[in-house]
């Protein structure tokens, strides 16, 4: 009984952790603005990278003001800018909220980059909609 609690033991040790992509979401603003008008920007830049040798299997949508990140085959690790939205999910809150006044005005920029390493990954866009 001693030793097969030992064995179980040490396998918990040694085994190997759990592989998980992480997805982070910065946010740049900027103004190109003075007394007679201007735009503000905010650029919004997704970004996931799958672990080393993980086979993935991620998909990223647009949807109520949010990237959605989907890993159907691995964990996903929210980083900053993003939280844990289920098993394999994380969703990374980006608002369109600009509120310029005339003579201003409001431009934004997404950008998404999905690295799966290299493992065995299928990466996709889902719907985007507002």
């Amino acid at each position: 009984m001693r030793w097969g609690l030992v064995v179980l033991l040490l396998a918990l040790v040694v085994a190997p952790a759990a592989h998980a992509g992480t997805v982070t979401l910065t946010t740049t603003q900027s103004c190109e603005c003075d007394e007679s008008g201007g735009v503000q920007q905010d650029v919004y830049e997704l970004r996931w990278s799958g672990d080393p040798g993980e086979a993935n299997t991620a998909t990223v949508s647009w949807s109520a003001d949010a990237f959605h990140l989907t890993d159907t085959t691995a964990p996903v690790t929210p980083g900053p800018g993003c939280v844990a939205s289920g098993l394999g999910e994380a969703t990374c809150r980006a608002p369109a909220a600009c509120q310029a006044i005339y003579p201003y005005d409001c431009a934004y920029e997404f950008n998404v980059i999905l690295d799966g390493g290299d493992g065995d990954d299928v990466l996709g866009a889902g719907h985007c909609r507002r």
